[in-house]
């Protein structure tokens, strides 16, 4: 048993890490997708030192400025690595391991015992929203804050204030939630090391700046309801759904055949026996054993208001809080003699029952889902480098598949022109968000049919891992409806929409378009009545050359519906105006653009008014 103690205190860290590797190996075979895309295309906006200036610390989404766990981490192995996914997990993984090594460290640290510092990273382990941030790579942002959080509090608790303030400072960088560092730090000291409390009260001020800054400072989208704060009595309910996906028993059912009450039951017996052992420490006057709970609710604290997005992987950092009150109990119901030790054996085994379907799940889930994504994607650009000339066009594509592998455009990291949707294919994605726009991954039919009839478009259909050509079945039985039906949008940028141009327009570039005096694009008719025509593009400083504002004048069907000025120089614009009730029904007509002045360009002569990159009806 001495022996045993000695290699214990010694070697714990080898326990925690042999359970990690035998969890997550199977990461190493997932490769990108969704938003995985969109952050591996950053470098293909930085053209200039200013663009990367703004590719690092530009606010994104919902305001977020992630430059460490997002935009450097990206853009530094899509660098070195080009489009490699191994690498990336492999330094996830490492990441990870250093994570549970310093919360054994911080563990022991707390309750003075090797076995608190081998169970609870080893618990940290058996966390559904853990799996979720080892098995995508956008994800990452969790494990980055974990171990940067860490860091700053082991350097704390051995009072090497100067590394706790760079692991601090930096933990900016990864993810919002890092403002409760200076709770974190109060809670050790109130519950360990109350004299060192003043020096946790500092870290209060730049958390303070920083959700100043990040509430009312900081531009957001404000149209996705599902990132709307609710500061009311739904906080506690959002509680208390993470703390029962932590306890694990209630999500079974999702992942194997498992009765839903039985699940329920088993998790309200797991919850009682855990929190009415802490309520029983805590009795008896050993308030330290709370730490756990207090740092999982503080790690969850700043998500707690956001109602409508309650995601697993928000658990992957608020589980080290978790994973040390169960590794503290556990010791302390050892030390209660064999019955306690039997309790809290069985415990942590039904614990353990319940979350390795979750765990294990997960990663086969993005293990596949990933699989399939890599298989359309290198399908595609094979078939595009065969055919360098040939659009691809693909059908087939599910709802979920379709936010998974194609709505983020990963073809354009192979320098690949966009490639679509058939026509149609947003009946069969559903209700799509408002920001989610039909005209930036669906076909034109026009413009689709007589590329294929030219030769120079083909249709695949995605059939899970495998890619088919149909271009001659799609053209014999969708051929010609798809023909004849005008959409009620325009890429005026994209040669696929040629077809519904007419007027002044010069060849596409990069993208857009230029116009001179006017500009025609036929647009299919709204099906209802309250639409608006939007027209997006980049106006040059060339059309500024007096005091007066260039103008844009929109007109449907001879009848002037807009005429809008153009505000600022060498920028991008987006105008509308209303449609007219009377364009409502079936087929197609035309909107004229007109531009109140022109310019000369000296190079080749050309007229040209302003870029346009898109017309819409929505």
């Amino acid at each position: 048993m001495q022996r045993l103690q000695v290699l214990a205190s010694r070697a714990w860290w080898a326990a925690p890490l042999a359970v990690f590797a035998a969890l997550y190996y199977g990461t190493l075979d997932i490769w990108f997708m969704a938003d995985d895309f969109a952050w591996l295309g950053l470098r293909l906006s930085v053209n200039q030192p200013m663009d990367l200036v703004d590719a690092l610390f530009g606010p994104k989404a919902q305001g977020t400025v992630r430059f460490l766990s997002e935009r450097a981490f990206f853009m530094t192995f899509e660098k070195l690595f080009g489009i490699n996914a191994l690498p990336m997990k492999l330094f996830v993984l490492a990441t990870q391991a250093a994570n549970l090594v310093l919360l054994g460290l911080i563990a022991r640290r707390l309750t003075g015992t090797v076995w608190a510092a081998v169970l609870a990273p080893a618990a940290w382990c058996f966390n559904g929203g853990l799996a979720v941030a080892l098995s995508w790579m956008s994800a990452y942002n969790q494990v980055l804050t974990s171990f940067l959080l860490l860091a700053a509090l082991y350097s704390f608790m051995h009072r090497r204030m100067g590394l706790a303030w760079g692991a601090f400072l930096l933990s900016f960088g990864a993810l919002e939630t890092v403002v409760v560092f200076p709770g974190l730090a109060l809670v050790y000291t109130w519950f360990h090391e109350r004299p060192q409390w003043r020096q946790a009260v500092w870290f209060a001020v730049p958390s303070a700046v920083y959700t100043a800054l990040h509430l009312f400072v900081i531009p957001k989208v404000k149209s996705d309801p599902a990132y709307q704060l609710h500061v009311d009595f739904s906080i506690a309910s959002t509680l208390w759904t993470y703390w029962t996906w932590a306890i694990g028993a209630v999500r079974l059912p999702q992942f194997i055949q498992f009765n839903q009450s039985r699940a329920e039951l088993g998790g309200a017996v797991l919850s009682a026996v855990l929190l009415g052992f802490l309520v029983w420490c805590a009795a008896r006057r050993e308030l330290r054993v709370a730490t756990g709970l207090a740092w999982f609710c503080l790690l969850l604290a700043p998500v707690l208001p956001l109602r409508d997005h309650v995601s697993d992987y928000y658990l992957a950092s608020a589980g080290l809080g978790f994973a040390l009150l169960v590794g503290d109990l556990t010791v302390r119901a050892w030390r209660l003699g064999w019955l306690g030790a039997a309790g809290s054996t069985i415990w942590l085994g039904v614990w353990i029952a319940f979350q390795t379907p979750q765990v294990t799940h997960t990663v086969d889930y993005y293990r596949n889902r990933t699989g399939q994504v890599q298989a359309m994607v290198e399908g595609v650009v094979e078939a595009h480098e065969r055919r360098p000339l040939e659009r691809i066009v693909l059908s087939g594509v599910e709802p979920e598949f379709f936010w998974a592998g194609f709505f983020d455009n990963p073809f354009r990291l192979y320098g690949m022109p966009p490639v679509y949707l058939t026509p149609g294919s947003e009946k069969r994605l559903g209700n799509l968000p408002g920001w989610a726009r039909p005209e930036d991954f669906v076909a034109p039919g026009p413009g689709i049919v007589s590329l294929i009839e030219n030769g120079h478009a083909a249709v695949y259909a995605v059939e899970g891992d495998r890619l088919r050509n149909v271009t001659r079945i799609y053209y014999k039985t969708e051929g010609q409806r798809a023909s004849a039906v005008v959409p009620p949008y325009a890429n005026v940028g994209d040669p696929l929409y040629d077809r519904q141009l007419s007027g002044e327009w010069h060849t596409p570039e990069n993208g857009f378009r230029w116009m001179g005096r006017s500009g025609g694009v036929e647009l299919g008719r709204p099906g209802v009545a309250g639409k608006r025509v939007y027209v997006s593009g980049y106006v040059s400083s060339e059309m500024f050359t007096d005091s007066t504002t260039p103008r844009l004048k929109l007109v449907a069907e001879r009848a002037t519906i807009s005429d809008i000025p153009l505000e600022t120089p060498d920028g991008t614009f987006e105008v509308s105006a209303p449609l007219p009730d009377s364009l409502v029904g079936a087929g197609s007509f035309r909107i004229e653009i007109e531009a109140s002045r022109v310019f000369v360009l000296p190079s080749d002569g050309r007229t040209l008014s302003v870029l346009v990159k898109s017309v819409a009806i929505r």
